[in-house]
């Protein structure tokens, strides 16, 4: 389906002396910023009523103008899966993800993904900006999701998101003893060396991650975390970054080998350690203001089997000679 989209602002003193793109991602948020890079090469945005590049740099009272037919994603399949919903009316959607679920489609997972199976659920999601999606959850990770089913909605999470009034909160498991409550203030980018990654750097934007330490084991801490950004792989890249990995992440170093385990500990032991091989990490609490009637709205989730059968295994076995390694 095409649509018409035609926005127009005059630069305050806010976007003075900001790149084109910047200010262009920062007014229209809805919408990705390889889709807005692509509208600037494509002249449909303007300043002044010219053609722009994206490294342009805007002053005050310049006209800023978008007019552009756009085609929404059609490559994106509708596919009959089993969505965990646990709350829906006619504007959100609340997904309870399972552990193993993409949650859009990418190179190497074009189909059965959470994306494809809300397009069945709800076909006028693919007139959506990502298709309603208003953040995202790692394949491994499990937990809870709000999409947005209108355009309205959407805009208005997007919002919510931006000035960090949608609240989220996790359990994890990480590698080591923490035995303070925290907080994380350390910018994160894309990794220098390993671009599939994550790290913290110097240029990287702001990502702030709070926790509560909730118990202690012998080599592991149960922790409560709370995101008050949103950036990609955050609370992974940030644990590793401190020393604390999360438990069985397999990509920033909580992995675990079996010749650690101990010589006396059972075959039920090694299952249960060595072979969690996805990051301990559950998003299991979600607050948003709805974003039609204003309504303060939190949801709450159990743990999935996997990560409760490993709390109580570790929880039973305080003695265990068990370690991560980096």
């Amino acid at each position: 389906m095409t649509k018409n989209i035609v926005f127009e602002k005059k630069i305050t003193d806010e976007h003075q002396g900001l790149r084109v793109d910047l200010v262009a991602k920062k007014l229209l948020t809805q919408y990705s910023r390889s889709l807005i890079q692509r509208w600037i090469k494509a002249e449909a945005l303007t300043v002044n009523g010219l053609p722009v590049k994206s490294k342009n740099k805007v002053i005050i009272g310049d006209h800023f103008m978008l007019n552009v037919h756009h085609q929404a994603d059609t490559e994106l399949q509708p596919e009959a899966l089993s969505i965990p919903i646990i709350f829906e009316d006619e504007h959100i959607l609340i997904i309870n993800k399972p552990t193993g679920l993409v949650v859009h489609p990418a190179a190497g997972n074009t189909s059965g993904t959470l994306v494809n199976g809300l397009l069945a659920h709800h076909s006028d999601l693919i007139n959506l900006p990502r298709a309603g999606l208003v953040h995202r959850l790692d394949k491994n990770t499990s937990g809870l999701l709000v999409v947005a089913k209108t355009l309205i909605a959407h805009q208005k999470l997007i919002l919510q998101m931006k000035e960090r009034t949608i609240k989220r909160q996790y359990t994890a498991i990480i590698c080591g003893t923490l035995l303070n409550n925290g907080t994380i203030n350390a910018p994160i980018g894309r990794h220098p060396y390993h671009r599939t990654k994550m790290a913290v750097t110097t240029n990287g934007k702001q990502a702030i991650t709070h926790y509560v330490v909730k118990e202690n084991f012998k080599h592991y801490t149960l922790l409560t975390v709370y995101l008050e950004t949103g950036r990609t792989h955050q609370i992974r890249v940030h644990f590793q970054h401190q020393g604390f990995p999360l438990l069985g992440d397999p990509t920033y170093g909580g992995m675990h080998a079996k010749k650690n385990l101990h010589s006396n500990e059972s075959d039920i032991a090694t299952a249960t350690i060595s072979q969690f091989t996805r990051q301990a990490l559950h998003a299991e609490s979600l607050s948003i203001e709805h974003p039609i009637n204003g309504k303060k709205m939190t949801w709450n989730t159990s743990l999935p089997d996997d990560l409760s059968t490993l709390i109580h295994f570790l929880q039973d076995n305080q003695s265990m000679k068990t370690a991560c390694f980096i």
